[in-house]
């Protein structure tokens, strides 16, 4: 396999990875916001917002996923870069959320979060001098 079927292979496998966390990740801060505003069920809920939630989440997941492993240091593994992009996604989109009560601005704050959780990670990590 030459070097550049791998890549692609590698791209591709990120990109459904990120795809389906990201979805999954959508529907539990959609999950998680819905139960903060109405704990005890009383307010009609519609299937939509779940199905949106899952969308969006997997339009981030696919498009940024790759873009973030690939640009982490290389001293990362995988899955932390995919948990601390998920763990900024859900905080930034909740935060948003919450502050404006608008599904548009819980994306832009999905979107910052996923930029906070790569910058942390790399601020976190610290590289040696002869790695390079």
């Amino acid at each position: 396999m030459t070097k550049i079927a791998r890549a692609t292979a590698v791209t591709a496998g990120l990109f459904l990875g990120g795809a389906g966390l990201g979805g999954y990740f959508g529907v539990a801060a959609l999950g998680i916001v819905t139960f903060f505003i109405d704990p005890l069920g009383l307010r009609p809920y519609s299937g939509d917002a779940e199905v949106l939630a899952g969308i969006v989440g997997s339009v981030v997941g696919g498009l940024l996923g790759p873009l973030v492993v690939w640009t982490a240091p290389r001293e990362v593994p995988v899955w932390r870069t995919f948990a601390h992009t998920a763990g900024g996604a859900i905080v930034g989109g909740i935060a948003f959320f919450w502050w404006n009560e608008n599904p548009s601005h819980s994306l832009d704050g999905a979107l910052l979060g996923v930029a906070a959780g790569a910058l942390v990670l790399r601020l976190r990590i610290r590289t040696r001098p002869d790695a390079r």
